[in-house]
């Protein structure tokens, strides 16, 4: 031995090729472990996206099926307005006729009216059961956005439920338009 290798540390050779064993191992050991946590957070992030397709379209389901019945309760209310307007008018023709087959013609007239008017109630209330019955499946459905997020579809959700009450048809389809496209970018689809 030198004087200038007296400092140095002289390893034996078997003690060299078990230390890159282990150091190889614990290497190799380290990547599965930090491969296994990518992975992880990959599967999390496709579970996370998965649910949240499931639970949006679970959601514009019924919230489609509420746009559209609240279309139909317009029409039906319009339309309820028109005939009860009729039957005004055919009673007020009735009431100043003098002839009787005239008369007899405008009676069968005001009573085909309010047949239909009545057909137009049950219609109506009809509409709105089901109008009921879908608001709470709404609000159970629109549950997993507070669980699965963003809050920005959580935001939008609130919006659309909002419109349900005061907005009438067209502000639903421009709340349900925009949850569409919120959704779409939660989910990163690409349109």
């Amino acid at each position: 031995m030198t004087p200038s290798d007296a400092g140095a540390l002289v390893l034996d050779p078997t003690a060299q090729v078990l230390l890159t064993i282990f150091g190889a191992a614990l290497v190799t050991a380290a990547s599965g472990f930090v491969g296994a946590w990518l992975q992880s957070r990959r599967d999390h992030k496709r579970w996370v996206r998965q649910e949240r397709l499931g639970a949006y379209v679970a959601f514009m389901k019924v919230a489609q099926d509420l746009a559209g019945i609240a279309r139909d309760v317009e029409k039906t209310i319009g339309r309820g307005h028109a005939t009860r307007a009729a039957v005004d008018e055919a009673r007020t023709a009735l009431a100043a006729s003098v002839d009787s087959s005239e008369r007899a013609h405008l009676a069968a007239q005001v009573q085909r009216h309010q047949d239909t008017l009545e057909a137009l109630i049950a219609a109506l209330a009809d509409n709105q059961d089901r109008q009921k019955m879908l608001m709470d499946t709404v609000v159970d459905r629109a549950t997993a956005f507070y669980l699965l997020g963003p809050a920005k579809v959580e935001d939008a959700a609130t919006a659309f439920a909002g419109a349900m009450g005061v907005g009438g048809s067209e502000e639903m389809d421009r709340q349900l338009g925009r949850l569409h496209a919120v959704m779409r970018e939660a989910l990163r689809i690409k349109h």
